[in-house]
């Protein structure tokens, strides 16, 4: 037999094997080919290539080396055993073929993906967000490009690639779990958490036993603030994926949610063998924060960043507890927000800004700790994809809606309760802490920042006026649920504000209370905070003015229509300027006899979920009186705005 004949016929055995499934005798005669005739690039691509298909044996990887590495060899063999060397874990020999194959044909596709991926691997997302623009601009397309590029844009902040990415992916496949659930994950901040639950209710079948769906659905209810369904879904999250930190996280979100904080750390506990990058360890934090544990929550985020030095949020928690001692912490963030690859994605990179600007200001340096949160909103703007116009056409709609002439007809049906207080007024302005001096009074209960108001406010059109006391009832019913037999209920969502016609309807016996601060000190304190969800206006000086002008101008609308007994406007200064006044005032307005606990806010032990839940651990402090003024030409932005000058 012939050296040619002796080819042919081993070559027929190899794909006759290979057909029929027999992987051993293919697997043979595939190092017989290899060991005879190496230098044949087409051969050795035909039996590497073959051979992968069934794993990456040690056979398949040489073949497809001696394809590589013949003169000359066609891109496609290149890409091959790039795949090869990148599923072995060997990114850089891996890349320099990618790079090799592209070079010799830039239009290979698969190449560019291939690319984006180990990009992917060393964070480097612009970059692997280009190679994935490549794949797409050449007509490639396939799910996890699809869903791969969307989790970069989201990565990036950039919301509305991101979105159109992700339904993208949807539409190439409807069945896909991995797709809608991305798409939600996605969804819910920029599109809203309804409509991303219902994406994830359409699925539940799908769905029943992924870790990845319970975990979205759990985040996505507790962002609706329906705790104990969120609970549930990250329970079932632990259950499927009991390694996994992320499914106790969102558990203990669900037991902080319905005021449950010993179970909650008590399920941080349990999961300390978990291993979690110390994530965990800054939820304990957070709790801790909450609950009024201040030093506690600083030890161990100190000891976090000493172990994880990249993980954004938990500087930016330190930040909030005024945590940071001098520079040498201002000049490490600096350097890891530089040059740590983890803090190349947006939310990460935006965290890190904030925890500077934080820094800065400790240090007292308000021009650099301005850059910084200047740069943080840059990033959170762009995710959000916000347009201020919306907001301010909104509340010039509901005054409105809600006219003097409307307001003047009482109805007679109406629920009598005098128990709901609200305290409203823009973000900042001193709610949290009129809040909890009122909280502080043994017959008073604090409902924090309930959601309850503005989920009635959407059901007002479903329900002719006659039947809105079913809607009393279920605010009352929602806000009540832990207040025991307290006297007054306070609800202190400052964007009630809005609502004040509704709540006047609602309850004519409730009580308003309208804090105000000034703009200026309002604006740069909004402009610096990093809010949990909503306020989009305030990552911008422009917007911040435009939404401050609009709700000044409703809350005129209101004070023209309230009775006095049930409509008190008090200013944050007068508040920090004359305390014991303002506290018997407050007290007074709402219908209670003085007493004295009221004086001692700062000691009441009481969970604060708000922006403002480090402020009000303190006693009154004047260092927020004047704020704006170390800002100085910084904030002519808003300064302009508030004037009604077009920017």
């Amino acid at each position: 037999m012939t050296a040619s004949t002796d080819f042919t016929e081993t070559v027929k055995a190899f794909d006759a094997a290979r057909l029929a499934g027999d992987i051993a005798i293919a697997e043979r005669l595939g190092a017989a080919l290899l060991a005879g005739w190496p230098a044949n690039g087409r051969l050795m691509y035909h039996v590497g290539a073959s051979l992968a298909k069934y794993g990456l044996g040690d056979t398949a990887y040489a073949a497809l080396r001696a394809a590589a590495c013949v003169p000359e060899p066609q891109p496609h063999w290149l890409l091959q055993f790039g795949v090869c060397e990148r599923t072995r874990g060997n990114a850089e020999e891996a890349m320099a073929l990618f790079d090799r194959a592209l070079a010799a044909d830039p239009k290979l596709a698969p190449a560019w993906v291939e690319r984006g991926l180990i990009l992917v691997g060393r964070e480097d997302l612009r970059g692997a967000a280009d190679a994935y623009d490549h794949a797409i601009a050449l007509g490639f397309r396939s799910l996890s490009v699809f869903v791969n590029r969307s989790v970069i844009a989201f990565r990036l902040g950039e919301g509305e690639r991101a979105l159109e990415l992700a339904r993208e992916a949807v539409a190439f496949d409807p069945r896909s779990l991995v797709a809608q659930v991305n798409a939600a994950t996605i969804e819910g901040p920029l599109a809203g958490y309804l409509r991303a639950l219902a994406r994830l209710d359409a699925i539940a079948r799908l769905g029943e036993r992924d870790a990845g769906f319970h975990r979205a659905r759990s985040h996505t209810l507790y962002k609706l603030e329906r705790y104990e369904e969120a609970l549930t879904a990250g329970r079932r999250a632990v259950e499927l994926e009991p390694a996994n930190p992320a499914a106790y996280e969102l558990v203990v979100r669900g037991l902080i949610g319905q005021g449950r904080h010993d179970e909650a750390f008590a399920v941080i506990q349990s999961a300390r063998d978990v291993a979690d990058g110390g994530l965990l360890r800054v939820n304990h934090a957070m709790l801790d924060l909450e609950v009024g544990n201040r030093d506690r929550a600083r030890e161990t985020l100190r000891a976090v960043v000493a172990e994880h030095p990249a993980i954004g949020v938990a500087w930016y928690t330190l930040g909030e507890l005024d945590g940071f001692t001098g520079s040498d912490e201002t000049a490490r963030m600096e350097t890891l927000l530089a040059e740590a690859p983890a803090l190349r994605n947006a939310n990460d990179r935006l965290l890190m800004h904030h925890a500077l600007g934080k820094a800065y200001l400790m240090n007292g340096d308000a021009a650099r700790a301005f850059e910084h949160y200047a740069q943080a909103n840059g990033l959170k703007r762009a995710m959000l994809g916000y347009d201020i116009t919306r907001d301010v056409t909104n509340l010039e709609q509901l005054a409105v809606e809600f006219s003097a002439e409307l307001l003047a007809q009482p109805d007679p049906g109406a629920n009598p309760s005098e128990r709901p207080v609200f305290v409203v007024g823009m973000p900042r302005s001193g709610t949290s802490l009129v809040e909890q001096i009122l909280a502080s009074h043994p017959q008073v209960y604090g409902a924090g920042e309930a959601r309850a108001l503005p989920i009635v406010f959407m059901e007002r059109g479903k329900l002719p006026r006659s039947e809105w006391p079913q809607l009393a009832q279920r605010y009352l019913d929602s806000v009540g649920e832990r207040a025991d037999d307290a006297a007054r209920i306070v609800d202190k969502l400052p964007g009630n504000f809005a609502q004040a016609g509704f709540i006047r309807l609602l309850f004519p016996n409730a009580r308003i209370i309208h804090i105000r601060r000034d703009p200026l000190d309002n604006g740069i304190s909004l402009f610096i905070t990093l809010f949990d969800h909503g306020h989009a206006y305030s990552y911008d000086l422009r917007d911040i003015g435009r939404f401050y002008n609009a709700y000044a101008k409703l809350m005129a609308h209101w004070r023209g229509i309230f009775p006095a007994d049930r409509f008190l406007e008090i200013d944050y200064e007068t508040i920090v300027d004359d305390f014991e006044t303002q506290a018997r005032r407050l007290v007074a307005f709402i219908g209670l006899p003085w007493d004295d606990a009221v004086l001692r806010f700062y000691e009441t032990e009481r969970a604060v979920r708000t922006a403002s839940k480090v402020q009000v651990r303190k006693p009154i402090y004047r260092t927020s009186v004047k704020r704006a003024e170390a800002f100085g030409a910084a904030l002519d932005p808003l300064r302009e705005a508030l004037r009604g000058e077009a920017g």
